[in-house]
């Protein structure tokens, strides 16, 4: 039977008022019981020239450094929130869509010509860009854009951001079809994440058979080649020749990685790198005085959180009276000021401000060290008692940590913090060894249910990822979930995630902090630098203003 299809044109259009509508604001609103103003310093760009270039260079080589090492390039391998894989591969990599440059309100065709919903909105019908080629020289099929939706939608990874995604399948030679089991409002931005990246099927299937690790040895139709991979020390790109887009201005990349974030900076300083991802919160009012240096900082995709263990070893953590006097003792500008410098936007809810579903007007437990005290006595523990707490040893994890470690202990309780390396503590996460954790999560895409749905829904309390961390099972919570994702009416939607939040407060499940700045620090020299808030940099888009 033939299914009728909406113009893009207006299905567009609705992405685009969706994600208009999730305005976040630039200073703090409250302070989570502090008893001073906010003192946010996150700004959006800084420095004599701006995001504009106005120095100049006879480079031909752009380095990128960050601190922290990708773990495998192979598309959708690596957690689907994770930046640092996605700031590599997207430069090897092509989607069937993806962001316009520093616009993630707005997405534009890739490896597609055109698309259409199905009026049930239960199919997608994309027209497939015709003469791509994939760095080796063949040339992408429908086949290819097919196999390569179905490899993602059975990876582990993946299910937890794509699960309303039944299946890809060719209609005939120029158009591929992709199917959801419900509607879904924000799919277009699904399949714009890295892990539904189109690759080879010929080259991959041969990776497999000749025991070759396609994760180490990448090939796409991007705007650069994958040269080389030396173990903690970078990542070499160079230009395709043959991309259908045509010349890119930057013919060669090396992505550095520098664990140290001031050590890093300085390389910025110095003129040793081009462009700095994961700048400590510390070093940021140097960098901003530079002339020589776009500071490019917008709110981040993400918060961070302290994750509650209610099914693990310490039997204190599953009294919610317990986890409530926690709730009520953390103070998050307090957090915000000595443990992040300042910068950051105070976060009672659960869903990153800025994005859709985020409640501006709802509040937490407020900040009350006798009332914690009292709940504390009130749950058994007058005297207090000890809990584990496990954080990355970035700063942007373990200075916070410290501060609440002092705010908890001032109703009693010791914690045992605990600041690890990261993938120690990513394996620790995975198997769900420890009491509590102080970490981050983030949303790939502008809409709560990319957070929402990994943090709460029971399915993922055991799973082996970086989802509900809390391990929580709870039928409400789950229906929550599951109703959230299947509304299109955006006000229905909103109260339901408020009705999710409140639910999260009662049970203390989880205890947002903050959101800070995702910033990229770039020499002044590198034209159309842009900052943004999932780290989708595309380097084709850059250039160097040369002398």
């Amino acid at each position: 039977m033939k299914k009728r299809f909406l113009s893009v044109l207006g299905m567009a259009m609705s992405a685009v008022m969706l994600f208009s509508a999730c305005g976040g604001s630039g200073t703090s609103s409250n302070t989570g019981g502090s008893t001073s103003e906010p003192t946010n310093k996150a700004v959006v760009t800084t420095s004599g020239g701006g995001a504009e270039a106005t120095g100049t260079t006879d480079k031909d080589t752009l380095v990128f450094v960050m601190n922290a090492e990708p773990t495998s390039m192979e598309p959708g391998a690596t957690s689907t929130g994770d930046s640092y894989p996605r700031m590599t591969n997207i430069q090897i990599y092509e989607t069937l869509l993806r962001q316009k440059m520093g616009d993630k309100t707005t997405l534009e065709p890739l490896l597609c010509d055109s698309y259409e919903f199905s009026e049930d909105g239960l199919h997608i019908n994309f027209a497939i860009k015709q003469g791509v080629k994939f760095h080796n020289g063949d040339e992408m099929t429908v086949d290819d854009v097919a196999y390569s939706i179905n490899k993602a939608l059975a990876m582990p990874n993946v299910q937890e951001l794509a699960d309303m995604i039944e299946d890809a399948e060719v209609i005939d030679d120029t158009h591929v079809q992709v199917n959801l089991k419900y509607a879904y409002s924000p799919v277009l931005n699904i399949l714009v994440n890295p892990a539904f990246s189109i690759i080879s099927q010929k080259y991959y299937e041969q990776c497999q058979a000749d025991g070759t690790n396609f994760g180490r040895n990448p090939m796409g139709t991007g705007a650069y080649k994958f040269v080389s991979w030396q173990n903690g020390a970078n990542i070499k790109l160079a230009a395709n020749e043959n991309w259908h887009k045509g010349d890119v201005a930057i013919k060669n990349v090396e992505f550095r990685f520098m664990a140290d974030a001031t050590t890093a900076a300085i390389a910025l300083e110095s003129g040793d790198s081009d462009i700095f991802y994961g700048v400590d919160s510390a070093d940021l009012p140097r960098l901003r005085e530079n002339p020589d240096i776009n500071v490019l900082s917008v709110q981040s995709a993400g918060f961070y959180f302290i994750a509650l263990n209610t099914d693990g070893p310490n039997e204190a953590l599953k009294n919610d009276k317990v986890r409530k006097a926690i709730n009520m003792a953390v103070n998050r500008q307090e957090i915000i000021d000595g443990g992040q410098d300042g910068v950051g936007w105070v976060t009672e809810c659960p869903i990153t401000p800025g994005i859709f579903g985020y409640q501006e007007d709802f509040h937490a437990d407020p900040y009350d060290v006798e009332a914690a005290k009292a709940l504390l006595a009130e749950a058994g523990y007058p005297d207090g008692l000890t809990i584990q707490m496990k954080t990355p040893e970035s700063s942007y994890y373990s200075r916070p940590a410290q501060v609440i470690q002092e705010e908890l202990r001032q109703i009693g309780i010791t914690v045992d913090l605990q600041v690890m390396e990261r993938g120690a503590f990513n394996t620790d996460v995975g198997n769900r060894d420890y009491e509590s954790i102080y970490f981050w999560i983030g949303s790939s895409f502008p809409d709560a249910d990319n957070i929402v749905y990994k943090l709460f829904h029971s399915q993922f309390a055991h799973s082996g990822l970086a989802t509900n961390m809390a391990c929580i099972n709870s039928p409400e919570a789950d229906e929550l979930v599951e109703k959230g994702r299947q509304e299109l009416d955006p006000d229905a939607r909103m109260e339901i995630y408020k009705q999710l939040s409140e639910l999260n407060n009662e049970n203390a499940w989880y205890i947002p902090i903050l959101t800070s700045t995702n910033t990229l620090c770039a020499r002044n020299y590198v034209n159309n630098a842009y900052g943004d808030s999932a780290a989708y940099y595309y380097i084709a888009d850059w250039s160097f203003n040369r002398e």
